[in-house]
């Protein structure tokens, strides 16, 4: 999982991957679709897909849907914690760093009437995720229980469909590319700018593009890039933040597509989590996927791509040009300033944002900060700020547009 429409240009990326030593001896997990067709809410919650899951026949709770995720996570206190029989813990890999999760077998993983019957996923504590998410998470839903299916993702009509591959049948209507899932995630052959490789489709990235690391540092990305605005990533795997540039490239193409202006992240660091392997040139996330309604045909290898609503809308940012990171108090700390940035002359690094527009910093979780600096050229915005020496002063700007 991977990319966040920005935390205080921070994107937050949910994205993750899992290491498992499973026990040989164990019986494997058995999904089971009576009927052949799964159709359920799909929630979008600050650009990531919530689902409703049971777990071992409860009510149900809100997961994250995940194709960036190796495996299922699943909160403490959702299920019994503790490590499974015959079972090792799980090593987590996320953006913010590696943790350690117990393995629970459970009895069943429900999403609608698609049941798997006897998986191991990782249990553990989703709680510093949820407060840098905005909401309140009760699991990962990854590659463990969707590799099973068809999964049909429609933004527009926010429902997710899934299907068996004999009830899906050969997709007619819909335009495929190659797709390999081996690796646990959706890989497919495309190219930003002479970028060109595979990427991975991640829609636990709630934002905008981001390539790997190494080819930032190869191609000396950073410093060919015109304006560029200053982002830190944040998501699993600790409290962990990887510094980035985000830019605006010429061109991205998947498919027969082609889109003009994207937005992309660019890491100064190779953290290969970040585009979930080494050997992948990047990540796509929320705000490329969104402007399709996508079929990830596990078991078929392969990927549906039709135009969505959105398919023509322009690529938007951050036109604050900030980066404000949590201060642990519910306040925010002015990370960073854009040179250009309309807020230049008047926020310093160090100053504390107590207050946005009137409210409370504190009820101003990251990803609605998000909504708010992508707001259109000319929007005022006010910042209640507290000074190094203690003073408390409300400086105000208008957004512009700086990429």
């Amino acid at each position: 999982m991977n990319a966040f429409k920005d935390c205080l240009p921070a994107v937050i990326l949910v994205c993750l991957s899992s290491a498992h030593a499973a026990n040989d001896g164990a019986p494997a997990a058995v999904a089971d679709l009576p009927g052949g067709v799964a159709d359920v809410p799909l929630h979008v919650y600050n650009n990531l897909l919530v689902v409703d899951v049971a777990v071992n026949g409860g009510e149900t709770r809100p997961f994250i849907l995940d194709t960036g995720a190796g495996g299922t996570l699943i909160a403490t206190g959702v299920v019994a914690a503790g490590a499974a029989e015959g079972e090792e813990p799980i090593t987590v890999a996320g953006v913010s760093g590696t943790q350690e999760f117990a393995a629970a077998r459970l009895d069943t993983l429900a999403l609608g009437e698609a049941v798997l019957r006897g998986p191991v996923v990782a249990c553990g504590d989703l709680s510093p995720l949820s407060r840098l998410l905005g909401f309140d998470i009760a699991g990962i839903l990854g590659y463990d229980f969707l590799k099973n299916f068809v999964v049909k993702v429609d933004y527009d009509a926010a429902r997710l469909t899934l299907y068996t591959p004999a009830a899906f049948g050969d997709g007619a209507g819909v335009d495929f590319i190659p797709a390999t899932y081996g690796s646990g995630n959706p890989l497919v052959e495309m190219a930003v700018d002479d970028v060109s490789g595979k990427f991975v489709v991640d829609l636990g990235n709630p934002g905008a593009m981001l390539l790997n690391g190494a080819v930032v540092r190869e191609r000396d990305l950073v410093n060919k890039a015109g304006a560029k605005l200053p982002a830190v990533l944040r998501g699993a795997g600790g409290d962990k933040g990887t510094e980035a540039w985000v830019v605006r490239m010429g061109e991205v193409r998947i498919g027969d597509h082609a889109l003009a202006g994207p937005i992309v992240v660019l890491p100064t660091t190779e953290n290969a989590i970040l585009t979930c392997g080494e050997d992948v040139m990047g990540n796509v996330g929320w705000d490329l996927a969104s402007r399709f309604v996508l079929y990830f045909d596990y078991p078929g290898g392969r990927l549906g791509l039709v135009p969505g609503a959105r398919f023509g809308a322009p690529f938007d940012y951050d036109r604050a040009g900030l980066v404000l990171l949590p201060a642990g108090d519910g306040c925010y700390v002015v990370d960073k300033v854009a040179s250009f940035s309309p807020a230049a002359a008047l926020l310093t690094p160090g100053d504390r944002v107590v207050g946005i527009n009137g409210e409370a910093a504190a009820d101003v979780p990251a990803p609605e900060w998000g909504r708010i600096r992508s707001q259109p050229a000319g929007t005022p915005l006010t910042l209640t700020v507290e000074r190094a020496d203690g003073r408390r002063e409300e400086v105000t700007f208008a957004l512009a547009e700086l990429l």
